[in-house]
């Protein structure tokens, strides 16, 4: 039984104890009323009544005082009991989560086990090709090792199938185009001394033909009607395109002034200085096929070059005061003459694909000589063979008029008396000239 109960009970019993005591009728009390001694019994009993009822007052008011406290403290252990079911519940709730988070580690755990099995034995299969591979490299090495020299000689191999008889025929055969093209143009026009248009044309004309062709074969032009001498000119304006085509190392003719490529040419002539000579050769062979098939592609390249040469050649009958209509000459040298061109370019690019790509074991190098230039007979040919043996004798200087045939030159290195290398210049085909002093200046040839 609780404090709370025990209490109620023993106030209910105490309440009806003096309703008891104050309502019985006395033992030996007579109806009649005959005793003298009841007024001091009663006195008495009122007395002692009053007595136990303040006792019994305090004993109330302590019980309510302890009824009190046991109440607050009944209140306090159900608050408790209430926290601590709130408590319990929320453990409770913890701990199912905590079995859930368990029970998915345990699902993780065995996936992260089955990957792990299963990467244990994509590694050994690994190590195993591995160990195949470093096998087979190992031996290949081997094999290399054994035989370096042979794994080199298609790179470092100097021999060709380029001779030297087959370079010469082609610069011949391109000589014999140029002459052939520059006669059949010249023979076409009639032309008469005169005064050069002073027409935008007509000073473009005259610019360039003192620039390509010399100050003295542009006067020469406009004060003759001598188809040789125009002739002359053409085979110079040709020799001196074809000698631009051979050596350049790919082609651009808005930069007709310059040799296309002087930056390989130095890279290239300072590798043969540097390196193997047989790496040089085979770097310059593979970087003139590359660099032309970049640029160029699969693109005729003759025929692209043609007209710009075509334009040239109209100038110089500009200047040589040809009588036929500028519109006719333009459509003559169009529709008549491309193909002679084109075929003095097109022997011109063949000399650049042989001395440039295929030659390794040689270094070739086509010749031409500029207007005005010295006359150096070691490396010249003049036309005019009945006066070679003069111009050797003359004390005064000798000065070049025009190129009318290209030449071809060869670079060695040798090993000199003291048994170091050295470059060696061989002329193979003297480039042909005609001189300034096969022309008298009193107005007649």
């Amino acid at each position: 039984m609780s404090s709370l109960t025990w209490i109620l009970s023993y106030t209910m019993g105490l309440r009806d104890f003096v309703s008891y005591y104050f309502t019985r009728v006395p033992d030996g009390t007579a109806e009649d009323g005959r005793h003298g001694s009841v007024p001091a019994i009663e006195a008495l009993s009122e007395a002692n009544a009053r007595a136990d009822v303040e006792k019994m007052q305090r004993e109330m008011e302590e019980i309510k005082k302890r009824s009190e406290v046991l109440r607050r403290e009944a209140e306090a252990a159900q608050q408790r009991l209430q926290e601590e079911e709130k408590q319990r519940k929320s453990t409770q709730q913890e701990l199912e989560q905590k079995k859930q988070e368990s029970a998915e580690l345990s699902v993780r755990l065995r996936e992260a086990e089955s990957r792990l099995t299963a990467q244990e034995a994509e590694l050994l299969r690994t190590r195993d090709e591995a160990d195949k591979h470093a096998t087979a490299l190992e031996e290949h090495t081997k094999a290399l090792a054994t035989a370096p020299e042979a794994e080199a000689e298609p790179f470092l191999s100097t021999t060709d199938s380029v001779s030297e008889k087959a370079v010469i025929a082609l610069v011949q055969d391109t000589n014999a185009e140029i002459h052939t093209a520059a006669q059949r143009i010249a023979e076409s026009y009639k032309y008469t001394a005169h005064k050069i248009d002073a027409s935008p044309q007509g000073a473009a004309a005259r610019e360039w033909a003192e620039h390509a062709l010399g100050r003295q074969m542009t006067q020469l032009l406009q004060e003759t009607d001598d188809a040789t001498i125009v002739q002359v000119a053409f085979q110079g304006t040709l020799s001196m395109y074809a000698h631009w085509a051979a050596r350049c190392w790919y082609f651009d003719l808005a930069r007709e002034a310059e040799v296309i490529g002087d930056i390989y040419d130095d890279v290239y002539y300072h590798m043969r200085e540097t390196e193997p000579l047989a790496v040089a050769r085979r770097w310059r062979a593979l970087t003139r096929k590359h660099i032309q098939s970049v640029v160029h592609g699969d693109s005729d390249i003759a025929a692209a070059l043609v007209p710009r040469i075509a334009e040239r050649l109209t100038d110089i009958l500009l200047v040589a005061g040809c009588k036929a209509p500028l519109k006719q000459v333009t459509e003559t040298m169009k529709f008549k003459f491309m193909d002679k061109i084109k075929a003095v370019i097109g022997h011109a690019l063949e000399i650049n694909r042989l001395i440039g790509q295929e030659a390794l074991a040689s270094d070739f190098e086509v010749t031409w000589v500029s207007p005005e230039e010295a006359y150096d007979p070691t490396w010249m040919a003049d036309i005019d063979i009945e006066q070679e043996a003069g111009k050797k004798d003359a004390e005064d200087l000798v000065r070049v008029l025009s190129t009318t045939e290209l030449g071809l030159g060869r670079m060695e290195k040798v090993k000199n008396d003291g048994g170091s290398e050295e470059w060696k210049d061989s002329c193979l085909v003297k480039p042909k000239v005609v001189l300034e002093s096969m022309v008298e200046w009193d107005g007649e040839k």
